[in-house]
């Protein structure tokens, strides 16, 4: 990444060609942007979004491992501008920052309704709620605070989901 350009080549294996062609494959595309100096001299740009950063400081996580969903989250059309991290255990952690509090309580109780078809609920109070699939068996673990709506989903087991909802916890409060 240099300021705002971003190129990426992989490769599935290692040797002088592929070293030779990469090398090739950077100028070709730093002409495309005036060269390589004038991509040097591009200004940085701003630091990560704050949900990114949230879960890559809290779960401790690359930046290749979190991912962005625009809209249709969880397949509710509702649900939109979620971060997500990829976890180990196959769950993913997930962070939204509502416009306000309100939106965030609003979005929180769709949430629990539409998943109310699939999952049962193991514990909820107004603010946070775990849920266990039907089928799969695995957790959902969402809390709202103030306009923030954090939580894990997909988790197998229940001590994963609750180490991993914890640190997310733990980041938003600033502990």
């Amino acid at each position: 990444r240099m300021g705002q350009y971003f190129f990426r080549a992989a490769a599935d294996r290692s040797s002088e060609l592929v070293q030779t062609k990469s090398i090739a494959l950077v100028d070709a595309l730093a002409t495309l942007v005036g060269g390589r100096a004038a991509i040097a001299s591009v200004p940085a740009q701003p630091s990560a979004p704050p949900e990114m950063q949230l879960l890559r400081d809290a779960l401790e996580v690359a930046e290749s491992a979190v991912t962005y969903e625009a809209a249709n989250v969880f397949q509710f059309d509702f649900a939109n501008e979620f971060w997500f991290a990829a976890l180990p255990d196959k769950g993913r952690a997930f962070v939204h920052q509502a416009a306000s509090a309100a939106e965030a309580e609003a979005l929180f109780k769709a949430l629990l309704d539409e998943q109310s078809y699939d999952y049962e609920t193991v514990e909820t109070n107004e603010s946070k709620a775990i849920l266990k699939h039907n089928f799969l068996k695995t957790l959902f673990v969402v809390e709202r605070r103030e306009a923030a709506i954090f939580g894990v989903d997909n988790a197998p087991d229940a001590e994963g989901a609750a180490a991993t909802h914890e640190r997310l916890r733990s980041s938003l409060s600033g502990e």
